[in-house]
């Protein structure tokens, strides 16, 4: 092969290379295919991302069955059919049998409260929660002023 040969080979082969290696470079339609596919590609990537940020973040909800604040925390204990869930939270007024619901995963295994003088098996950390819902007492802790800091108030599940 001579030399100018060689450099139309290299040319018709780079020009192939940069029509994406099918035949978008020729016909136009298929150029859109290519963009079409782009895009589907680009949906499932976006699907991957939002199920792993639910993965990284999950819900957390139930009723309130028992709650209690100390220091700056409120504590709740929620309960979603058997599952038992605690969560602390920056403190705000909840009630016995209102329904909350966190997006959060900070997750801690044997967290000793010193202020409640307790040690909690698994608790989740969390800022407010994305949704409260109802409680007969809702917003009055059930009746039960918070002793803050110095103590804690738990109001018993009612039956």
């Amino acid at each position: 092969m001579t030399p100018d040969a060689k450099k139309i080979f290299l040319f018709i082969s780079l020009a192939a290379v940069f029509a994406g290696g099918n035949a978008a470079f020729a016909n136009p339609q298929a150029a859109l295919t290519l963009s079409e596919k782009e895009k589907e590609i680009a949906r499932k990537e976006q699907e991957l991302d939002e199920k792993l940020n639910r993965e990284a973040n999950p819900k957390i909800s139930g009723k309130i069955e028992e709650t209690m604040d100390s220091g700056s925390y409120t504590y709740v204990l929620l309960a979603n059919g058997e599952k038992k869930t605690w969560v602390a939270m920056p403190q705000m007024k909840v009630a016995v049998g209102q329904e909350l619901i966190f997006n959060c995963n900070n997750e801690m295994w044997n967290f000793k409260s010193r202020s409640l003088e307790r040690t909690f098996e698994r608790i989740y950390f969390c800022n407010a929660p994305e949704k409260t819902v109802g409680g007969t007492d809702d917003g009055k802790m059930a009746g039960k002023a918070s002793a803050g800091s110095a103590g804690a108030v738990a109001s018993p599940a009612r039956r």
